[in-house]
């Protein structure tokens, strides 16, 4: 998709919100939980828009509020493990993109990660 960020900061970015959802989803331990991840171009702005929905452990308005505010001391049940979202933040600032969350009904969240197509930090 010619996004202008390297390799190395897209399989970081990647793994670590992946890995969020997945950790989620096991936690919530019920039969048909499922994560998903869409990458698209945004025709309109020309952004590289990956969004991640997970149906893992049910999450307060309060937490997605918290982690809109960009507050990532959440951190989930499954032991030894943090969310990894200062890393993910880190990624998309150096690229000038935006990070979005929202709560996926019953269960789960919805991440949004937004990237310009053609950037000044390369």
């Amino acid at each position: 998709l010619n996004a202008a960020m390297n390799e190395d900061d897209f399989k970081r970015l990647i793994d670590n919100i992946l890995n969020n959802a997945i950790e989620a989803t096991l936690v919530n331990q019920q039969e048909n939980c499922s994560v998903k991840i869409y990458v698209q171009l945004d025709s309109k702005d020309q952004n590289l828009i990956i969004s991640v929905i997970d149906t893992g452990e049910l999450v307060s308005k309060k937490v997605v509020d918290r982690l809109n505010g960009k507050q990532f001391n959440h951190s989930t049940k499954v032991a030894g493990h943090g969310i990894g979202l200062k890393e993910v933040w880190r990624i998309i600032q150096k690229y000038r993109g935006d990070l979005d969350f929202g709560l996926n009904f019953p269960r789960g969240m919805n991440v949004k990660i937004s990237i310009p197509r053609h950037s000044d930090s390369e």
